[in-house]
């Protein structure tokens, strides 16, 4: 797969990630299924989705023609953006608010993302291998 084709299928899953974030923000629970368990973590699944979110980005900017921080700069900035957004729609929902502390998850989450996906792609411009 070409630089290009892996780039733009990189900005369709951002979209649809950032489509699947506002849809289960819009749930008033948006996961009756999940043991409560699970859902007493909510920073760290805020700070997982906005990660994902932020990779995904940072990977579909290898389109642009920007400097590897600005990239990365970039891909915090849409992410933590989004779940700015995020926060304030919550806040016209049921059941639901918008909680300073899960936009610190988020943008947590997203700087971590980012960065994992910029060094993901410079391994991979490097031609690092792990064979020895």
């Amino acid at each position: 797969m070409s630089e290009r084709a892996r780039g733009l299928v990189s900005a369709v899953l951002a979209l649809c990630w950032a489509a699947f974030i506002a849809w289960a923000s819009h749930q008033p629970n948006p996961f009756p299924h999940l043991p409560e368990a699970i859902l007493t973590h909510d920073k760290l699944l805020h700070a997982v989705a906005f990660g994902v979110l932020a990779g995904l980005i940072r990977r579909a900017l290898r389109l642009a023609p920007l400097p590897p921080l600005r990239a990365l700069l970039l891909a915090w900035v849409l992410s933590s953006g989004w779940g700015l957004l995020d926060e304030f729609h919550q806040s016209f929902i049921p059941n639901r608010d918008a909680d300073p502390w899960d936009l610190t998850a988020d943008a947590l989450g997203a700087a971590v993302g980012a960065w994992l996906a910029a060094v993901g792609l410079r391994r991979v411009g490097s031609g690092a291998s792990i064979r020895a």
